[in-house]
């Protein structure tokens, strides 16, 4: 054989390197040739193109091992995604968890709902308990204010902040539903029983007015009084100082309202404005009188008498007068010692 172009040699060597550099298809690597084989594990002195075709040799490995490594992990994702139904190896599976995931989100609203609820009552509750704690606390100190002051200033306090009205009222009531028997139930079932129409009747210190409800409707004429005004049957007025004429009424009645320090003056108010000859009913608590004959000889000495007497109840004594002087004594009446203050206990 001739010897080798030197330029035809390198001309191939170039065309086989940028073969080499560009990608390779994904293949098994090449098998090694005997040539090649030989070269490598001959230990003789390698020449110039020896030399070359080695390096060609190992950079043609590298790119077919390269081209037949498996692809990264962010690559199968990417095939997988691609892949859609079939990559999942349960269709059946996935849809019925995602089917399931509503129901139970709904569930979980339900229970924190339910949660929230049952949170919500007790939390009211406690506030109507909590509440109800303060009405009475603020019912107690009004009252002991009450019993301890004169009307006047009663009255001024009231008319400054009538709100303290329906607290003391919604107090008193709460008060009342314990009780065995309220008074001022038994004093309209006697006027029902005992006073003819036509009749005039005051209630003074009327608190809610039941005497007008129950006996208006039946043909009563009643005028209602008390520290706030509350129309239509309400109206306000200090007890020592009522504007009525004199002799207007028939019957007058205090149902556990002689409360203030000058109790005899309103007292003396009621007996000026009935007629000779009407009726008082008086309904008191017995803690605060501690001698019934003393409170019965100061009432006489306004010019009312005693008809009936009844202390057989634990908490009331009730009282029925009939007026008999037509003068009334005021002097009198503004003399007479206070009656002790009903003190309501804690509950």
């Amino acid at each position: 054989m001739g010897k080798p172009d030197k330029k035809q040699l390198k001309l191939e060597l170039q065309q086989r390197l940028a073969k080499s550099a560009a990608p390779a298809p994904a293949a098994t690597p090449a098998a090694a040739t005997p040539a090649a084989t030989a070269n490598s594990g001959s230990k003789r002195p390698v020449g110039k193109k020896a030399a070359l075709k080695q390096q060609l040799k190992e950079r043609l490995d590298k790119s077919a091992a390269a081209a037949a490594a498996p692809p990264p992990k962010e690559l199968k994702k990417t095939a997988g995604k691609k892949a859609g139904k079939k990559q999942s190896p349960a269709p059946q599976a996935a849809a019925s968890r995602s089917a399931a995931a509503p129901k139970k989100h709904a569930a979980k609203q339900k229970q924190v709902a339910a949660l929230a609820k049952e949170t919500a009552v007790e939390l009211t509750k406690l506030q109507a308990a909590m509440q109800k704690k303060l009405d009475g606390a603020q019912f107690r100190y009004l009252n002991e204010k009450l019993y301890t002051m004169p009307g006047t200033e009663a009255l001024q306090m009231m008319q400054e902040k009538p709100e303290l009205f329906e607290l003391y009222h919604t107090g008193f009531r709460a008060q009342a539903e314990s009780w065995p028997m309220n008074p001022v139930d038994r004093i309209i079932s006697e006027i029902k029983e005992h006073i003819k129409l036509p009749a005039t009747i005051a209630d003074l210190g009327c608190g809610n007015a039941m005497v007008a409800q129950e006996l208006a409707p039946l043909g009563y004429t009643v005028r209602s009084f008390d520290l706030v005004a509350k129309p239509p049957l309400v109206e306000a007025a200090d007890m020592a100082n009522v504007p009525l004429e004199d002799g207007a009424c028939d019957v007058v009645v205090f149902s556990l309202s002689l409360m203030n320090t000058n109790w005899g003056v309103g007292a003396a108010e009621g007996a000026r404005i009935l007629r000779k000859g009407g009726i008082m009913k008086i309904a008191e608590v017995v803690s605060r009188i501690d001698d019934v004959d003393a409170f019965i000889s100061a009432l006489e000495q306004i010019g009312m008498s005693v008809m009936t007497k009844d202390t057989s109840n634990p908490m009331f004594i009730m009282l029925t007068l009939r007026k008999k002087a037509l003068k009334v004594n005021k002097d009198a009446a503004a003399r007479f010692q206070p009656l002790k203050p009903c003190i309501y206990k804690r509950r």
